[in-house]
């Protein structure tokens, strides 16, 4: 199988902490070099609307997701690159929060191939692009 991080969005005090410590122990005791797990208490993190803090999260696992790489296919069928590996989030209480973290990393993901493809340069992001942000986050 392939690689997994597994964030868990579960807050890191009071009452989710003994969750996320169970949780980040089994993920010890398995001692898988295909798991990695990542807390990332979402709650404290982007309290008050400060979305731009999620950046926190993905500086955290961009290597990852870089690794992981994706699944692209040429117009002719042969495969140019195969993904190998997930990011997991977990969700208690609110599956929009977690739907915010996956977004976060499909944008990555899409950047990569975009730059790939020759339809952005190495430094373009999607935010550079205000109408394919809209349209992403649409379709979402």
């Amino acid at each position: 199988g392939g690689r997994q991080v597994l964030v868990s969005r579960i807050d890191q005090h009071g009452r989710g902490l003994g969750l996320s410590e169970a949780d980040g122990n089994q993920v010890r005791l398995l001692d898988s070099r295909h798991l990695r797990f990542v807390p990332f208490d979402f709650h404290r993190q982007v309290r008050g609307m400060q979305f731009h803090k999620l950046s926190l999260l993905l500086d955290q696992v961009r290597d990852d997701l870089h690794s992981h790489g994706y699944f692209m296919a040429t117009a002719g069928g042969q495969v140019a690159c195969e993904q190998d590996g997930v990011v997991r989030t977990n969700c208690i209480d609110n599956l929009d929060r977690t739907n915010v973290v996956q977004s976060l990393l499909a944008r990555e993901m899409l950047q990569l191939q975009l730059v790939r493809v020759g339809i952005f340069k190495g430094h373009e992001t999607v935010d550079d692009h205000p109408a394919l942000l809209h349209l992403m986050r649409h379709i979402w």
